[in-house]
């Protein structure tokens, strides 16, 4: 898949990520994408995103380190219920599922005193949550997808793992 320079303006893109792309123009997504830091991927592909597409990438980032969350809190289900309701939101998009998920209880994203990669998990999942509710969905799934990221901040060989299948499933909802 292919950008021009044209569409990467068109997306009003803050001024150091239009710096970065002039110094680093390139027309193939893919390749820009792995040119970028893990920031400015994130910030490209959700905003090249629709509504749906960002839900989408906010789940799979979610979906991919609920185990962290759920390996500490054992008993807690509640995010793994959010990512149900999401998903079926997502294959059936009535008033009905969308209430649901406006309906089930959901938390601020609040500063922890001690940040850890579950509680990291915790806030991708409630970011995702205001992803499928409210109109700032690209900044919800930008959210999301960067505080998974951080889950993995620890280990530079998992989040540049975590970077590059984020990518990819990037790529490949873009092109759906």
């Amino acid at each position: 898949m292919n950008i021009t320079q044209q569409e990467v303006e068109e997306l009003k893109l803050d001024i150091f990520f239009m710096e970065w792309y002039l110094e680093n123009q390139e027309e193939d997504l893919i390749k820009l994408l792995h040119k970028a830091t893990a920031f400015n991927a994130i910030k490209l592909f959700t905003s090249l995103m629709a509504r749906e597409q960002c839900i989408k990438i906010a789940l799979f980032a979610s979906k991919d380190v609920l185990h962290i969350f759920e390996d500490e809190y054992v008993s807690n289900r509640k995010l793994r219920e959010m990512i149900e309701l999401v998903e079926n939101y997502l294959k059936d998009p009535s008033l009905e599922n969308k209430g649901k998920v406006k309906r089930f209880p959901t938390y601020q994203l609040i500063a922890e005193s001690s940040i850890t990669p579950a509680t990291c998990a915790r806030s991708s999942v409630y970011a995702l949550s205001s992803s499928a509710r409210e109109e700032d969905y690209r900044d919800a799934s930008f959210v999301s997808c960067v505080i998974a990221l951080a889950v993995y901040e620890e280990s530079p060989i998992e989040e540049k793992q975590f970077l590059e299948k984020i990518i990819i499933e990037a790529v490949r909802i873009i092109d759906e």
